[in-house]
């Protein structure tokens, strides 16, 4: 995962205190993501399964394990979710902006270039986004009213 929010780093697994993907807010380690292996065919081919736990850094939320994922990118998705108190979501978003609805937020996201860095954790977790980055993209859009077909 790439796109991760203002803070966010994920070391490789030849970290040696966790020997896992070691995801770190602020260089705090807040979890700790592998894979689950279940099944190991011949010629090495696995199955299996992504999960991570909290670590140290996360305070009260240390214990909390999830798996199940299919994909890599959304474990570490998960777990910023999960972790990442800091992050809004689209209603939190749209009383930053003044929208009058979520989805007149969302419109402004997208008009914005500004995407969402992660989902929270569960089958209707939200998306939620970096409040750096919206507040960034807000600070930096043309007024209202400004006509883009005017400017040379």
């Amino acid at each position: 995962m790439t796109d991760l929010p203002t803070g966010w780093t994920l070391t490789d697994p030849e970290d040696t205190t966790y020997g896992t993907y070691v995801l770190r807010q602020h260089g705090v380690p807040m979890a700790g993501i592998r894979l689950r292996v279940s099944t190991v065919f011949t010629g090495g081919s696995v199955t299996g399964r992504w999960e991570w736990r909290g670590l140290s850094g996360a305070g009260e939320m240390s214990p909390w394990t999830e798996d199940g994922f299919d994909d890599f990118d959304d474990a570490v998705a998960a777990a910023v979710g999960r972790l990442g108190a800091g992050l809004w979501t689209i209603e939190q978003v749209a009383e930053y902006l003044g929208a009058a609805s979520t989805g007149s937020a969302r419109k402004t996201l997208h008009r914005l270039a500004v995407t969402s860095v992660a989902r929270g954790p569960g089958r209707a977790g939200k998306s939620l986004y970096d409040p750096e980055r919206v507040r960034a993209a807000r600070d930096t859009a043309p007024g209202q009213g400004h006509r883009t077909d005017l400017d040379a």
